[in-house]
């Protein structure tokens, strides 16, 4: 579901709490505002926050510009991944093409430095892919680098969790294996 703001967050979570549905694989995408009160209801109802962080505008810098119409406190905490892990939440990061750029190295660099609402490198990258594997119900097969998985990989120009991580972004693949298969290399 879309959740777009508190209310929409607050009501999906009741909806599915209502339903008796808590059982299933439910994804909140956007998830841009959340009540301190409903962290927590992510973990109890098995709910997957979808975000994404990959556009300029869900920056700290620019989380005040809507003080008069949201408040404060909502302002403070938009799109809180940092608090929605503290709280034990799933999390999958996303593009929301064609709000913001496909290129997931912008998402995972904003990840972990858009403080105070940042989530660590090891984080961002199991967001992108064993998570978005588990909501796909695709756990088995892909996410992960294992025995009886998809070959399915990526190699990178640069090591990620050794260059600056205002950099990250600047990062290119090199080589994709899909299924066991090349499929691109960069020339």
């Amino acid at each position: 579901m879309h959740t777009i703001g508190n209310r929409g967050v607050t009501e999906a979570l009741n909806a599915i709490e209502q339903n008796g549905t808590s059982k299933g694989r439910h994804r909140l995408t956007h998830v841009e505002m959340i009540n301190n009160s409903d962290l927590i209801r992510f973990k109890q109802l098995n709910i997957t926050a979808d975000a994404q962080v990959a556009g300029d505008f869900t920056q700290p810098q620019y989380w005040h510009e809507n003080n008069h119409l949201l408040g404060a406190e909502l302002s403070d905490n938009q799109v809180p991944i940092k608090s929605l892990k503290e709280a034990g939440v799933r999390i999958t990061l996303s593009s929301d093409w064609n709000v913001s750029t496909l290129n997931p190295f912008v998402g995972i660099q904003n990840a972990v430095t858009r403080a105070p609402q940042n989530i660590s490198l090891k984080e961002a990258i199991k967001a992108y892919t064993v998570n978005g594997a588990y909501v796909m119900r695709q756990e088995d097969k892909v996410g992960s680098i294992k025995a009886e998985k998809l070959a399915d990989f990526i190699v990178l120009n640069q090591d990620i969790f050794t260059i600056s991580s205002n950099t990250i972004k600047t990062t290119k693949v090199v080589l994709t294996v899909f299924n066991g298969k090349e499929i691109y290399e960069s020339k």
